[in-house]
């Protein structure tokens, strides 16, 4: 093995110095051929300096070609963007007493643009109501998590297959709608901690 590598680098070498050679008899041969108008070595130098600029040009430009050939190769290796589905969803600047759109507690953002507050009301379904307090974090959309207490009066659903839970927020001292896509912990009611669905299902008897 270290045979084959010293001739491979003394062929390297030898490649190397025809090169050389072969530069520096072709630009003897050209001085020559001027030598009465500027002087043979004088003509010599000139014509090695040009050579050693074309051969930094060259070198540049194959430094420059093969950066955009590994920029174009990077390009396609690397995947598209995942689209912002927030982009396309509908945020409604209609304000109730009830809701608090500036926390995105009403309902987020949904998959289905809806013209107005109304319009998305009228599309949920009641699928409980009663009187029970829990207690779980909240993430409201732009805010910090905030541990919540809540009387739980309503649970509603809409077709997208998402389901709140609406009744009175005490942090907030006000009546709140929570989507449970945003709920960070388990749900924390009498005296036991479940996850979201076992609570819809054990506590309100909602199968999800």
């Amino acid at each position: 093995m270290k045979v084959y590598l010293l001739l491979a680098v003394f062929l390297l070498l030898l490649a190397g110095f025809i090169y050389a050679l072969t530069l520096a008899i072709t630009a003897m041969r050209k001085a020559w051929k001027v030598r009465h108008e500027k002087g043979f070595w004088k003509a010599y130098n000139e014509i090695c300096e040009n050579n050693r600029k074309e051969i930094i040009a060259k070198a540049k430009a194959d430094k420059e070609r093969r950066k955009a050939e590994l920029a174009k190769k990077l390009e396609k290796r690397t995947p598209p963007p995942k689209p912002d589905l927030r982009s396309s969803f509908t945020r409604w600047d209609e304000k109730e007493d009830e809701y608090d759109l500036d926390t995105g507690e009403v309902y987020g953002f949904e998959p289905k643009k809806y013209s107005s507050l109304k319009d998305w009301k009228s599309d949920l379904s009641g699928m409980w109501s009663g009187s029970i307090e829990v207690e779980f974090t909240y993430k409201a959309y732009g805010k910090p998590k905030e541990r919540r207490k809540v009387n739980i009066r309503r649970v509603s659903g809409i077709g997208s297959g998402r389901i709140y839970l609406h009744g009175f927020c005490y942090l907030r001292q006000e009546e709140r709608t929570f989507n449970i896509d945003s709920i960070m912990t388990k749900i924390y009611c009498k005296g036991k901690y479940y996850s979201v669905h076992t609570f819809l299902r054990e506590q309100l008897g909602i199968a999800v």
